[in-house]
């Protein structure tokens, strides 16, 4: 039984894919010019606990990101090098888990306890190496909670958190009494499959979708051992995620996952 039959509903056919290239070049601001909120053309997504982006501005040691965007990002003024202090481009290497890409940034401003940079893209591959992760979060920031009325037992009772959006893209969390978390399910879209991330009894599993043929719902099968690359999507999706009290159960989650993507370095415990 597919996961929105679990949870009472029909199949959905919503979609959504990254946006093209040319139309993220267009809409970036240029070196040198204003970066104030009125002129931001794309959306800073806030990083939760633990981060999925991170920087290295050449220590060989990674740093948190505050928030990013495809125009550039925000640090720690405590952990930014006095060297990157400058409107000039500078290089630094950008992490998203366990993947990075050499970026040229620029200094825009230090406020008090953050400092925000510019990328500065002369190349493509910061664009490319972005979407992703950038895409994902964009798809978690629409996941919203699901009217109670809508759903059927369990899901509709005290403790349970559901929740959809783009994509489509389905979490639902239930908590014990003290708010820890007790049980979660994740699915999205991933070109042609359906990917699933659950976690019940204390143990983590990945599943993905197989032919369906016959059949009235989407069919999932679990994977041998745990899908790295489900767990990478799903992270990012949860970072994604801004709802204060839905961001409490999904940090909890993305924290679960995390532990089992040990010798990451854009995450590593400090």
């Amino acid at each position: 039984m597919s996961f929105l039959k679990k949870l009472g509903f029909g199949k959905s056919s919503g979609s959504s894919s990254a946006a093209d290239l040319a139309d993220l070049t267009a809409g970036l601001t240029p070196p040198g010019a204003s970066q104030g909120r009125e002129k931001r053309a794309h959306p800073r997504f806030p990083q939760g606990d633990p981060p999925v982006l991170r920087i290295d501005f050449g220590s060989g040691t990674p740093v948190d990101i505050k928030d990013v965007s495809y125009d550039g990002f925000v640090a720690n003024t405590d952990e930014v090098p006095e060297k990157c202090h400058r409107p000039e481009s500078f290089k630094a290497q950008l992490w998203a888990l366990d993947e990075s890409v050499e970026v040229s940034a620029g200094f825009v401003y230090s406020r008090g306890p953050v400092t925000a940079f510019r990328f500065h893209h002369d190349t493509p591959a910061a664009l490319l190496f972005l979407r992703e992760p950038l895409e994902c979060m964009r798809l978690g920031s629409t996941l919203t909670a699901i009217s109670g009325d809508m759903l059927k037992a369990p899901y509709n009772q005290p403790g349970w958190v559901c929740l959809r959006g783009d994509g489509p893209t389905d979490l639902v969390v239930a908590t014990e009494s003290d708010g820890a978390l007790k049980e979660a399910l994740m699915t999205f879209r991933q070109g042609e499959q359906y990917k699933e991330i659950s976690f019940k009894e204390n143990i983590l599993k990945t599943a993905r979708s197989i032919d369906s043929a016959g059949h009235s719902a989407t069919r999932m099968a679990q994977t041998d051992t745990i899908d790295p690359q489900t767990l990478k999507i799903a992270l990012f999706l949860l970072a994604g995620i801004t709802s204060q009290k839905t961001k409490k159960l999904s940090d909890q989650f993305g924290q679960l996952i995390h532990q089992h993507l040990p010798n990451v370095r854009g995450t590593s415990p400090r």
